[in-house]
Order: C-alpha cells, then sequence, then structure tokens
C-alpha cells in the first residue's frame, strides 16, 4: 500500500483529502503545515508528498526548499493551490515540485496525478534496479578466478622481491615493494568485500546457523577491538566496557566480519584522541553490541541513509574502498533477522547498535 502524506492548514480540506485517498486505496498521514510535515518526514517516509502552498509556520516552498537540501530526498512532490499565478508555478518548479493541482479539484483528476507521479518513480526505481543487477553480475565476474589468480602472483613475487631486497640492503627497493604490497593488499581486500557481499545477497533472506561451531563472542570482541586500535595507531583510544560472553552458533567468522566492519568505521569517522568504546550485554532474548565513537565526520541520518558503493562526505574525508562495508554489514543482520540501530552520541559521534536474536 503506497504511503501519502497530506500537508493542509485547512481542516475541511484536508480530511476530504483523507477520505479521498483512503477509499482509493492509499495509507495517509496529516500535517497542518509545513513545520509538522517535516517533523514527521524525519521519522518516516512516504511514496508522494502532497503539499498547499500557502500555509502559518512553514509554506510549501520552504518546506520543498528544506527537503532538497538533504541528497537523498526523491519522494514525488506535488502542491496544491488555490492561486494560478504563473510566477507561483515558476517558483515551485524551480524548487524542483512535480506538479500542480489547483483548488478547487476534482476526486479523479487528483487521484490520476498521484497515480502518474507515483507509476513514473517507480519505473525509475525499477531502471535503477535492474541496472544495478548487471552491475553486481559484471563484478561476480570480475572478483572470480580471473581476478584471484593474477592477484595473488602479484601478492607472491611482492614478498619475493622484498626478502632479496633486503639482502642486499637496498632500501629503495624494499620501500617499493612495501608500497606495492600494501596497495595490492587493499585492492585484493576491496574485491574480497564484493565478492563477499555478493554471496550474502545471494543467501537469501535467512540461515540456519550450526550448533556445531559455537563460540565465545566476548574473545572475539576483545581481539577485534584491540587489533584495529593497533592498527590504527590508536591504542589509547578504544574503551572496552561491559562484554557478556555469549556462546552462540551464529557463524564465527560472519560475527568478525561483521564486528569488524563497524569498528573499523567508527575510527574511520574520527580522529586520534576520539574514544571508540565497545560494549555488549545480554538482554532477554536479545544480545546487544554497541560501538560508540566520539567523532565529528558523520551523523546517524547520514549513516541511516547509506546506500551500497557509496562513500561518505568523500569531498571533506579521504577514504579507501568501495564503501562496501556497511552494505556487508546490513546483510550479515539481515541473515540473522537482527537489527542495526544508528543515534547520534552526545556531544558528539555516532553509536551504532547490533542486536541478534538468541
Amino acid at each position: 500500500m503506497y504511503k501519502v502524506l497530506v500537508i493542509e492548514d485547512e481542516k475541511n480540506i484536508r480530511y476530504s483529502i483523507q477520505e479521498i485517498l483512503l477509499f482509493s486505496g492509499y495509507e495517509v498521514e496529516l500535517a497542518e503545515n509545513g513545520l509538522v510535515g517535516l517533523q514527521i518526514l524525519k521519522a518516516k517516509k512516504f511514496d508522494l508528498i502532497l503539499c498547499d502552498v500557502m500555509m502559518p509556520e512553514m509554506d510549501g516552498f520552504e518546506l520543498l526548499e528544506t527537503l532538497k537540501k538533504e541528497e537523498t530526498f526523491n519522494t514525488p512532490f506535488i502542491f496544491l493551490t488555490a492561486k494560478a499565478q504563473y510566477d507561483d508555478l515558476r517558483t515551485g518548479m524551480n524548487l524542483g515540485a512535480d506538479d500542480y493541482i489547483f483548488k478547487p479539484f476534482k476526486s479523479r483528476d487528483l487521484i490520476t496525478a498521484i497515480e502518474s507521479r507515483i507509476s513514473k518513480k517507480d519505473k525509475l526505481v525499477g531502471a535503477l534496479i535492474h541496472k544495478s543487477q548487471e552491475l553486481e553480475k559484471t563484478i561476480e565476474l570480475m572478483v572470480g578466478h580471473e581476478f584471484n589468480t593474477p592477484m595473488n602472483g602479484i601478492l607472491s613475487f611482492s614478498k619475493m622481491i622484498r626478502e632479496n631486497a633486503q639482502k642486499w640492503d637496498d632500501k629503495e627497493l624494499v620501500d617499493f615493494c612495501d608500497y606495492l604490497d600494501k596497495s595490492s593488499q587493499r585492492l585484493h581486500q576491496t574485491f574480497n568485500k564484493v565478492k563477499l557481499l555478493l554471496e550474502l545477497q545471494q543467501v537469501g533472506t535467512q540461515v540456519q546457523p550450526s550448533t556445531e561451531k559455537s563460540f565465545n563472542t566476548e574473545n572475539i570482541i576483545t581481539r577485534v577491538s584491540n587489533d584495529i586500535a593497533v592498527r590504527s595507531n590508536r591504542k589509547a583510544d578504544i574503551v572496552l566496557q561491559k562484554i557478556d560472553p555469549l556462546i552462540t552458533a551464529v557463524d564465527e567468522e560472519l560475527f568478525t566480519i561483521l564486528l569488524s566492519e563497524i569498528i573499523e568505521n567508527a575510527f574511520k569517522f574520527s580522529d586520534a584522541g576520539d574514544s571508540v568504546t565497545v560494549q555488549a550485554e545480554k538482554q532477554a532474548d536479545v544480545y546487544v553490541m554497541k560501538i560508540t565513537d566520539t567523532g565529528k565526520k558523520i551523523t546517524a541520518q547520514e549513516l541511516s541513509s547509506y546506500e551500497s558503493f557509496t562513500q561518505f562526505n568523500r569531498n571533506k574525508y579521504e577514504q579507501q574502498g568501495l564503501g562496501a562495508g556497511l552494505a556487508i554489514t546490513k546483510a550479515i543482520i539481515g541473515l540473522y533477522k537482527g537489527e542495526l540501530i544508528f543515534s547520534d552520541n552526545k556531544p558528539s559521534g555516532i553509536c551504532v547498535t547490533i542486536k541478534l536474536k538468541l
């Protein structure tokens, strides 16, 4: 069922539109002005927004202008107005409105306009999904045998050359080999992430854990946290709070990858001296892990709106990889019917909460 947000200050018109949309099979939520509508949109997603132009607190133009500042905003937006003046039309269209409906209007005209805009977006989303699937197939071929064989050869010969350069006491050649090795490892790790993501997507929506390979989460959480802190040259920044041990049959490798990606992100989006806190606790029928940083590079809203193969604030912060780590995290949590929650840490930083059902 498609969801429509109706923002209209006149009560009679607001409820009349609601009745029309409910009768036509839409799910409807109401707001009496742009400011209330904005608060609703921060908490919920809709398939279309139907908005009056002239309203108190925040008018329709101000609301659309505010929404368009968010790079991820792509919800169809239709204005309702009693004015047919050219200036109003030009202002709305310049802001990015999808359509105008003039009051008074017929029910059929309203429904036709809504159906047209939703259908247009559905077709666009369908085309993007098709292109994405084609890209995934292409990448899958890239990370197969034809990629791994030459990459393993590069890593092996790089190691061999370095060992001989050390014997010859050729520092410059050793430095070249170190750079080649780091670059190869980075490329290898990136494509391994892409390969894993594709494999996880092919598994389905849920896995059946094996009880034969149970492990203690406390040991892995402690080891992974300390390893990443050392690798980031920030051993003093890691803070291990209460870590409840849990013997679980969740796949150990996937659990390690899940934890590593989140903790690495915490270090990536914070600076030296910013603490990264890790805690894990058994609560009723769930195992709750919280990774909290005190950095200032990203917000919970940005993480929540993340899409695969997207990097955050690339224009501000240099990052490595394709940005597939969080997509892998979401896929792993999805396999075990878990939950991933992002929230802002006060006064700065992000708290990532992972809930796995026991």
